[in-house]
């Protein structure tokens, strides 16, 4: 089987699944990139369908329920599964699914004449200029859909203006701004100062830039 995602692990490892007993343990065939050895104990799935993740420390996660999709997918929470030999045909319904709830960058997708996709998986003010760039690239195609589908399922949130150019779609005129006030405290006009003087944090936060 290959993951496509877990803590501590390599996308597209590859794993074996064996029961022994009444439960199913996880080992490496192929750690891939990872530090983990071939034949570790990676995951351990109960007969009560609970299962024990070990994460790059080798400390452990409990998972509540793993799901068995399709026969040839695994879900486990946070981690996908996937066969790597099948008999069967590839579920395109489900490679949507983990392609969107594995994405790392926001991304388009035209789904059929009436409906457009967009995914955005943070809205941290580093992903403004990609958010931004694809809503310039695909205007005409919003514009133009019936249906425009906005995925933000696993969004920690970010700045406002990384959905600033969004909003236009969703809302027409007139469009009301909030502003955001501060009061004039000590412990402010210092905390303000400190994010200003911290250049590391601040590129990091917008990815990169100044």
């Amino acid at each position: 089987m290959l993951i496509s995602k877990g803590y501590g692990l390599a996308s597209r490892t590859k794993f074996g699944i064996r029961k022994i007993g009444d439960e199913y343990f996880g080992f490496i065939i192929d750690p891939g990139t990872s530090k983990w050895q071939k034949g570790d104990i990676k995951l351990r799935i109960k007969e009560d369908a609970s299962a024990v993740y070990y994460k790059g420390d080798y400390s452990e996660e409990s998972i509540e329920n793993a799901q068995l999709w399709e026969s040839d997918y695994l879900i486990m929470d946070f981690i996908s599964l996937k066969r790597k030999s099948s008999p069967s045909s590839p579920n395109s319904i489900v490679d949507r699914y983990l392609e969107a709830i594995e994405a790392t960058e926001p991304y388009f997708r035209q789904l059929d004449t009436s409906t457009v996709y967009l995914r955005i998986p943070s809205f941290n003010p580093s992903e403004k200029r990609k958010i931004d760039s694809l809503l310039k690239a695909h205007n005409l195609d919003i514009l133009n859909a019936p249906n425009f589908l906005i995925d933000i399922r696993n969004n920690g949130g970010g700045g406002d203006a990384s959905y600033e150019e969004l909003v236009p779609y969703l809302y027409t005129n007139p469009i009301r701004k909030i502003g955001v006030e501060y009061l004039a405290t000590e412990a402010n006009l210092q905390m303000w100062l400190d994010f200003a003087n911290n250049e590391g944090f601040i590129k990091e936060l917008y990815g990169g830039k100044d």
